[in-house]
């Protein structure tokens, strides 16, 4: 799972492509802080280089 915030669409867009090259599904953290979501996400940082 892919989880970005954009405010100018330049991580929307990046975000996009790793997604579509990993198969993963994408998470839009602006879309869920603007709706009142609440519910918790536990995030693992994994950093590959």
């Amino acid at each position: 799972m892919i989880l970005y915030f954009s405010g100018t669409g330049n991580s929307r867009y990046a975000a996009e492509l790793l997604s579509e090259q990993l198969n993963e599904e994408l998470l839009d953290l602006g879309k869920r802080i603007k709706s009142g979501e609440k519910s918790q996400i536990f995030l693992l940082d994994l950093w590959f280089l």
